[in-house]
């Protein structure tokens, strides 16, 4: 096991030519948001922006497109049909696979429709991803459901977990998981066989793709609300987009995703972060990383 410092992160920041596009600084999709929980959807968005992504496109219901064209003024809306007002549904699942054909990287499942019968067009989307893929919240749906296995994912995948979904996903107690859980992290190396998982919780635990266990310690208590995971779904797309590899994404948008909890600490108050609030401080999170004054 190793700790992570803040030299080991601010050496794999992402660089950019004097003369990049915004095609080449990363071409990210996002398949997030239901009724409801369209939230999810435009905080990952909103976080990718902050973190250099060139452009990004959302997948959302037509229903609730014009929720998303409002709050969404710079990425570009792709709305689909619904069959069921506010969610995806089987019927969706070739506009979407052809959609995901764009992109250099997808973020799967922030605030998705968490119900039995979502599991099988969830499922047949994921088996047709080859691009790095970000996991997380409802996108864990098929796996629990049994309806596709880890290993059908792609091999650039990243699953953020916390606690209780990391217990669904691979059928362990959750008291189990959150008093040991370096030994729980453990016994999955062999099913991810290459993936990297992030288990969130007061200190990050990363799984590598060489199956090292990497702790980052950088977090806040503040982080402990609603949406932040989202948060942390948008910066991971972004660098996945920009080209950084798996592993030294998810470590670079573990510390970036604390560092902004702790800016938001020292800029502004100890008390009352949001998951908004946490967006709004990436830029000067970046800064703090990358730079010494």
């Amino acid at each position: 096991m190793k700790l992570i410092s803040r030299d080991d992160v601010r050496n794999i920041a992402p660089v950019y030519p004097e003369n990049t596009h915004k095609y080449n600084r990363g071409k990210l999709l996002t398949i997030a948001g239901s009724s409801g929980y369209t939230g999810a959807c435009i905080l990952a968005v909103h976080a990718a922006g902050k973190t250099g992504a060139g452009i990004i496109k959302a997948i959302v219901p037509e229903s609730l497109n014009t929720i998303f064209e409002a709050a969404l003024i710079e990425a570009i809306t792709i709305p689909l049909k619904e069959h069921n007002p506010g969610r995806f549904t089987i019927d969706n699942i070739n506009d979407i696979i052809n959609e995901i054909q764009w992109a250099d990287a997808v973020v799967f499942g922030p605030g998705l429709n968490f119900e039995n019968e979502s599991a099988e067009w969830m499922a047949q989307v994921l088996l047709k991803i080859q691009k790095p893929l970000i996991l997380d919240a409802s996108g864990f749906l098929p796996l629990i459901a049994n309806k596709i296995q880890i290993s059908e994912l792609p091999i650039e995948t990243i699953l953020t977990p916390h606690y209780s979904e990391f217990s669904r996903i691979f059928d362990m107690d959750v008291r189990t998981v959150m008093d040991d859980p370096v030994s729980a992290v453990q016994k999955v190396i062999s099913l991810l066989d290459g993936r990297v998982l992030i288990l969130k919780g007061p200190t990050n635990i990363i799984l590598s793709s060489k199956g090292n266990i990497l702790m980052m310690d950088h977090g806040s208590p503040s982080l402990a609300t609603a949406g932040t995971g989202d948060v942390l779904s948008g910066i991971l797309g972004a660098l996945t987009a920009q080209g950084l590899f798996i592993d030294d994404a998810s470590i670079f948008a573990t510390y970036l995703h604390g560092e902004c909890a702790h800016q938001y600490n020292e800029l502004v108050s100890y008390d009352g972060l949001t998951a908004t609030d946490l967006s709004s401080m990436i830029p000067h999170a970046l800064e703090t990383i990358q730079y010494v004054y």
